[in-house]
């Protein structure tokens, strides 16, 4: 029954990703992984992950970039042009921005392991034993962009966001594995 289930997963990924030659998806399942720093069950008891600051960190070091060039631009050119004046002005507001979310902003917590699930992005709690797919999607264009898919009992596909995470893809998926075998 449950080796059924899987394969219907399966299909309705590969029809609503398919790996096709001009396709800007890549579809990847995975039944083990073994590039993992997890290695047993006991590292994931009570496991917490938050969520990165990688982007606030980037938008704060090209807004520096962008200010320091204000050190090498004539004052004239600046108090002439009020565009390039209210840009500054703009920077100025996203490096208040970046650092409140760096140093003063509440971690949220991206993945939360308990005995019998765990909970993504503080809202969504999955049993171990719900979960009968795990795949990596990559979508292309001219940034790519990785998620997990998890194929679950229900016959949902879900599609979880992975950039903004301090956890790979092939660890999540290790924790998955891990747990269902115990």
């Amino acid at each position: 029954m449950e080796i059924e289930r899987k394969k219907l997963l399966r299909l309705k990924i590969q029809n609503k990703y398919p790996n096709a030659i001009l396709s800007p998806f890549s579809y990847k399942e995975f039944e083990k992984i073994n590039d993992s720093k997890f290695t047993e069950y006991k590292q994931t008891i009570d496991l917490k992950i938050l969520e990165s600051k990688k982007f606030p960190i980037l938008f704060l070091i090209f807004s520096f970039i962008f200010l320091s060039k204000l050190i090498y631009d004539k004052e004239e050119i600046i108090n002439d042009n009020y565009i390039i004046s209210f840009f500054y002005l703009i920077n100025f507001g996203i490096i208040l921005s970046s650092l409140y979310s760096i140093f003063f902003k509440k971690k949220k917590i991206f993945l939360e392991v308990m005995e019998n699930s765990f909970i993504i992005n503080e809202k969504r709690e999955i049993k171990w034993t719900d979960v009968l797919v795990t795949g990596k999607l990559e979508i292309g264009g001219k940034f790519t962009t990785n998620y997990l898919i998890l194929g679950l009992e229900t016959f949902e596909i879900l599609k979880i966001d992975m950039n903004g995470a301090k956890i790979s893809i092939n660890d999540f998926i290790k924790i998955i594995h891990l747990n269902q075998e115990k």
